[in-house]
């Protein structure tokens, strides 16, 4: 009996760490927001013809803390999901300015 749970629970630490190193890495992309909205941020990567549209959670983490503005450069960790790409954080190069 003991040694079908010690069995047990080692089978399902090792199908936990096998399921957690199969994830979708984290990606780092590194652009200029040009629009945010409902939900969504596009964000036109140096070298791109055109911005790419982002998933903006309300689980992401900014830094510094402030909202996404027009004009912002910005480093953005993302994972691509099925529904798009997964904003998990936002790093701040150099604020936009307001004009």
């Amino acid at each position: 009996m003991r040694l079908l749970s010690a069995s047990t629970l080692l089978i399902v630490i090792l199908l936990t760490v096998v399921s957690l190193s199969a994830a979708d890495p984290i990606q780092k992309i590194k652009g200029v927001i040009t629009d945010v909205g409902e939900g969504y941020l596009w964000l036109k990567p140096a070298g791109t013809t055109g911005p790419l549209k982002f998933i903006l959670q309300w689980k992401a983490e900014f830094v510094p803390p402030k909202l996404p503005l027009k004009g912002d450069r910005v480093l953005i960790l993302y994972k691509d999901k099925d529904a798009g790409a997964v904003i998990y954080g936002v790093r701040y190069l150099v604020p936009g300015s307001d004009s």
